[in-house]
């Protein structure tokens, strides 16, 4: 724990189903991509927050394959799940997969660790480019964006992880 406060570890997955434009086909099969967190070490599965239905606290239910929903202007609620850090952060691993139909190297396996996510939040805090961490390029690419909320003293440490699917060739730095 950090500064003797609870840290809570916040990974959301999502699509967004980029559509073809002048430098990119386009991810066709934007819709059709699924995620799963296949195990976490160093942390406590607290809940796991999907459209419908809510699930309960359980190791079944942490490693559920989702569907993941495309932004809209009424999107579904974004596939989220909590961990509570068993001491501190760099100490967890979260291993999940990501499968986006008909494209070559699937699923998309991806290691989360407690060091890289610090490494990452630092590199987003103190730099004046955001940094992006990627996954799979392309037309249906993966990245992630680390952040970390701890400016609420009553509340514990957030450390959130965004994952973003079905992106036409993601950048490691957005505005490049």
């Amino acid at each position: 724990m950090e500064n003797n406060k609870p840290s809570v570890f916040q990974l959301s997955i999502l699509s967004q189903n980029d559509q073809p434009n002048t430098s990119c086909d386009g991810c066709d099969v934007g819709a059709e991509i699924t995620a799963t967190v296949t195990a976490a070490s160093g942390c406590t599965f607290l809940s796991k927050s999907n459209a419908i239905p809510p699930y309960p606290v359980s190791n079944e239910n942490m490693t559920t394959s989702v569907l993941l929903p495309i932004p809209s202007s009424t999107p579904p609620p974004t596939p989220t799940w909590f961990f509570l850090v068993n001491g501190k952060i760099e100490d967890i691993e979260v291993n999940l997969k990501v499968t986006t139909p008909g494209y070559p190297d699937q699923p998309c396996k991806i290691l989360l660790t407690g060091k890289e996510i610090v490494n990452w939040v630092d590199a987003n805090h103190g730099g004046s480019t955001p940094t992006n961490q990627i996954f799979q390029h392309g037309n249906c690419g993966i990245f992630g964006y680390a952040q970390k909320n701890d400016k609420d003293s009553d509340q514990p440490i957030y450390w959130i992880y965004t994952i973003t699917a079905g992106v036409c060739d993601p950048k490691v730095h957005p505005s490049n």
